[in-house]
């Protein structure tokens, strides 16, 4: 696994975090919902429009929890990294959810940012990230 397949799981981490959240303020304001008197016309579909958007919704959920277990399988690996790396791929991926990193697509914040934003000088900060890619490559090929 080289640094680019890493990336794309730390990526795709922080997508199913932000989707998952999306999921349930929407389920919490679909609570109570009933199906059963759905506006629905007369047709020869086999499936009626009921039945359609109750398979709709069981699919997402299915969805929704691959999305929990990749999460869980991401989260323990995180935590198995020493608190400054953490820190570092945090702060890369935006995981911490900080406005200012929110204004840049996933993992592609300006290093001179995270920098200025972390406690470590620049040649630490490098050597901490690199560490955690280490440690990343090891630990995400032993979970998925």
């Amino acid at each position: 696994m080289n640094k680019e397949e890493i990336r794309k799981h730390l990526k795709e981490y922080k997508y199913a975090l932000d989707w998952i959240e999306i999921y349930n303020d929407k389920a919490e304001d679909n609570m109570g919902m009933s199906y059963s008197h759905s506006n629905t016309t007369k047709t020869n579909a086999v499936n009626s429009d009921v039945e359609n958007k109750v398979i709709d919704r069981d699919e997402k959920y299915d969805k929704f929890q691959e999305k929990k277990d990749y999460v869980r399988s991401i989260d323990k690996v995180l935590d198995k990294l020493p608190a400054d790396q953490k820190k570092v791929i945090e702060h890369e991926f935006n995981i911490i959810d900080d406005d200012y990193y929110s204004k840049f697509p996933v993992g592609e914040i300006p290093h001179a940012d995270l920098i200025a934003n972390s406690p470590f000088s620049r040649r630490e900060f490098y050597r901490q990230r690199g560490k955690a890619y280490q440690l990343l490559e090891k630990y995400i090929t032993a979970v998925l």
